[in-house]
């Protein structure tokens, strides 16, 4: 192959179902163990990884378990990169990368000095390259494009006639409407009595995330009502008590 310029691929599938967590464990630590033997014989070998993740009938202990087995393959992949590349810098993107109690715990491994999570990993930001390559390579534009500090791209509906137009269909449908003063406090109240709470404010994300723009919450202690994982909200002193 080396002869002929040519660059091999291999592709892993890590975290196959297996009879017990163990035995997925045992399976990821000899593919990882395979792709450094790889990497050794030719650095130039690409490896493209997939992890292996279904939620059909599994209670909640297993979910854990295969969260916990994602956050170990992860923290090998990492392990992995710094020995293969010895950088400093990293940046991480692809759907798996919504995994925020994931990127918390790759950041704290504090094996790289900066860590960059792209905000929109999944195939929403994909279009977010394709502009980019075509700015900066087909139109040969080098200057550097300021990102800005906001992920907050969409309509507004906190301003302007956006806040117009939702008040005035509401009235049109004859939607009856209330008009808030505290909305935290109203919130948590309709939370605290087992309401579903729908919930849009201010300007929509660019990505899958809601972030506390458009959301859909419940109570953590009536999930026993809605027979669903929901990604828990509360402040950091009551954490202990309800997560």
């Amino acid at each position: 192959m080396k002869k002929f310029d040519i660059i091999p691929e291999y592709s892993f599938v890590l975290g196959m179902p297996a009879d017990s967590p163990e035995k997925v464990m045992e399976q990821i630590d000899s593919d990882i163990l395979f792709i450094k033997e790889i990497k050794k014989i030719n650095p130039d070998t690409e490896i493209i990884i997939y992890i292996s993740v279904s939620y059909t009938h599994l209670d909640v202990y297993k979910r854990q378990s295969i969260q916990s087995v994602i956050e170990s393959i992860a923290i090998t992949l990492l392990q992995i990169t710094k020995e293969m590349t010895g950088l400093n810098n990293i940046v991480f993107a692809g759907g798996v990368f919504q995994n925020c109690r994931m990127n918390q715990i790759l950041a704290e491994q504090e094996l790289f000095e900066n860590h960059f999570f792209y905000p929109i990993p999944g195939d929403a930001g994909a279009a977010v390259g394709a502009a980019f390559l075509g700015y900066h390579v087909f139109l040969k534009n080098y200057k550097r494009v300021h990102q800005g500090s906001t992920i907050y791209l969409g309509n507004n509906l906190n301003t302007g006639k956006k806040y117009s137009s939702v008040k005035d269909t509401l009235e049109k449908l004859a939607v009856p409407y209330t008009l808030i003063e505290d909305n935290f406090i109203k919130t948590a109240q309709l939370l605290s009595e087992g309401k579903i709470v729908a919930w849009a404010d201010g300007a929509m994300e660019f990505g899958a995330r809601a972030l506390g723009h458009r959301s859909i919450s419940v109570s953590y202690t009536h999930l026993d009502v809605y027979k669903r994982q929901i990604c828990t909200l509360c402040i950091s002193k009551l954490s202990c008590k309800y997560i």
